[in-house]
């Protein structure tokens, strides 16, 4: 993980797609008014009205009838046959004059410190920056999924931020991370991932890793951080990791082989109680394996816990442990042949939308 250490402060684009957002379009739009350290008259922010039927609209034009810096684009149609999020957010680059292209969720609380932090990531041939992200503070009373979500959510930040700083680019969350301009343009923006209805992150890093010429970074700074909305049921859970797992066939081959190791790995666990009661013998090995897995990813997570001052989901660990077996055995295939509903939208298992709403 990088510190930043560019002093440069560049025109920026915060792009937020916005989708029947009027309960938390405004605390995202708030939290990057009060930023902090950054020139107010080098932040431009586009808020993308994806056809919503609430009061994101409204809510949008008074924001930008308060404050100049503001736009605000009301998507009439899809010219290049993107997925709703991907077109939005591709629309509203279309209108972009930042050096620096931010796509910010709706759902997102910025720190006061987030803007000049990642920014300040961008250093000399640094074309992508991507950053840490959280679901819930130390501060927040959340209950027990949450808690549980927010650790889970915690280590795939951990392996995102470990892979890229070994220049293995895996992983990035769409919540907290921006590109160059220059990069957007010179990669055709998102290109043949833009009909997905997953993939603006990890996909979207992965291209630019592989058509771009500069290096990407993960922002270690603990200011550099997002805090974005968790699912508030085991459904919308299960709805958001099925849309995350719609991806997999499009990964690069390298991270494809990995996946599928892990999840044979994870698969053979979950079904070693029934082969341990027809096989006592192997008890002791399948014991060890666990062992293995449960320490390594306990070192992992409590280096997470420390840098991102996140020690208070420690107590979470030995439920989440238990969990993450079946709960990566039984979701591993169900991106791969379950239809995806997203934003009350349909879609098949990888990109075609069947309804609107």
């Amino acid at each position: 993980m990088r510190r930043g250490q560019s002093d440069n402060q560049p025109h920026v684009s915060i792009v937020i797609p916005a989708r029947n957002e009027e309960k938390l379009l405004p605390r995202c739009v708030e939290s990057i008014l009060a930023q902090e350290g950054y020139p107010s008259d080098r932040i431009q922010i586009i808020i993308v009205d994806d056809c919503s039927y609430d009061r994101t609209h409204e809510i949008a034009l008074d924001y930008k009838r308060c404050d100049p810096r503001i736009e605000v684009v009301q998507v009439l149609d899809n010219p290049k046959g993107y997925s709703p999020k991907k077109n939005a957010l591709d629309q509203g680059f279309g209108i972009a004059t930042g050096d620096i292209f931010l796509p910010m969720d709706a759902d997102c609380e910025a720190n006061p410190r987030w803007l000049a932090s990642i920014v300040r990531s961008f250093e000399p041939y640094a074309v992508m920056v991507s950053g840490y992200a959280e679901l819930d503070r130390p501060n927040l009373a959340e209950p027990l999924l949450i808690r549980i979500q927010s650790l889970e959510f915690l280590s795939l930040i951990a392996c995102a931020a470990g892979s890229t700083s070994m220049g293995w680019y895996l992983a990035s969350s769409g919540a907290n991370q921006g590109y160059l301009r220059k990069t957007w343009e010179e990669i055709g923006g998102f290109g043949e991932i833009g009909s997905l209805v997953s993939g603006d992150d990890d996909l979207m890093l992965q291209r630019i890793s592989k058509i771009s010429s500069g290096k990407i970074v993960f922002c270690g700074e603990t200011q550099c951080c997002v805090l974005t909305e968790p699912m508030r049921s085991v459904r919308e859970f299960y709805e958001q990791r099925k849309r995350w797992g719609s991806k997999y066939t499009y990964h690069r081959t390298s991270y494809k082989v990995f996946l599928s190791l892990f999840y044979i790995y994870n698969l053979l666990l979950f079904v070693s109680p029934m082969v341990a009661l027809a096989t006592p013998n192997v008890i002791p090995t399948i014991i060890f394996i666990l062992t293995i897995k449960w320490c390594s990813e306990y070192m992992l997570l409590t280096r997470a816990m420390r840098l991102f001052n996140r020690k208070d989901l420690f107590p979470f660990f030995p439920v989440w442990a238990i969990l993450h077996v079946p709960y990566i055995a039984l979701m591993g295939p169900v991106g791969l042949f379950m239809r995806v509903v997203w934003k009350e939208r349909v879609y098949n298992n990888r990109s075609r939308m069947f309804t609107k709403h």
